[in-house]
């Protein structure tokens, strides 16, 4: 596509592209519908394991948020692993083992995802075993040292 085009609207006249098409209404072409489509489907195994992966990236490098938003995607589609990696986001105790600071912890966070993760994986697999176990201890923020 060579720049933007113009396309009249019954409110004004607005720029066509990836980001206008994005948020026209779904009345104004049969493009918008799909992308529609797209962004509100439950994600496939595919890109599950995509958000996971991307998940660890900015793991790497700190950024909590972010991890925490590609998690939750994953986890809400049926993902114990990312049910699972989303309760240690919140840990106090993992957090700590990450020795990372300025992360909001949510011990009552952590043990819903915790929770979850058990209810969606296999008996037996490894991913269940961790995530019974870590909803079975306590989670206090007593695991965690306050700088003076």
């Amino acid at each position: 596509m060579e720049g933007p085009e113009e396309r009249q609207s019954g409110i004004a006249t607005v720029m066509a592209g990836p980001v206008a098409d994005a948020i026209m209404p779904a009345t104004a072409s049969s493009s918008t519908v799909s992308q529609l489509e797209r962004t509100t489907a439950q994600p496939d195994e595919e890109e599950i394991s995509a958000l996971i992966k991307l998940a660890q990236g900015f793991l790497s490098n700190r950024d909590f948020s972010s991890v925490r938003l590609l998690l939750r995607r994953a986890a809400e589609a049926g993902s114990a692993a990312a049910a699972l990696s989303l309760g240690e986001t919140f840990d106090p105790l993992v957090i700590q083992q990450l020795h990372a600071i300025g992360v909001q912890l949510d011990p009552a966070k952590a043990r819903e995802w915790y929770e979850r993760a058990a209810t969606y994986c296999l008996a037996g697999s490894p991913c269940c075993t961790r995530a019974v176990a870590a909803s079975a201890r306590p989670i206090s923020t007593a695991y965690v040292k306050m700088p003076p």
